[in-house]
């Protein structure tokens, strides 16, 4: 989903799809946080989010409830 160009809030319907690996979202114009859905994907090894217009932090996202195990050990 890189360089789309497209705008809104990153998919939650992502998260359902449990053997997601790598999730690229750079360079498009989404907007708000990355959802805390993603969280629950227990093999999701790769987000890249880079150049959208999201806000928050990795920590907050560390500080979900079982979530984003692979950013526990950053």
């Amino acid at each position: 989903m890189s360089f789309l160009l497209r705008s809104g809030e990153n998919p939650r319907e992502l998260a359902n799809l449990p053997e997601l690996r790598y999730l690229y979202f750079q360079e498009n114009r989404f907007t708000g946080r990355v959802p805390v859905e993603l969280g629950t994907l227990q093999n999701l090894r790769h987000l890249d989010v880079d150049n959208n217009h999201l806000v928050g932090t990795i920590r907050e996202l560390i500080r979900i409830e079982g979530g984003f195990p692979i950013l526990c050990n950053l």
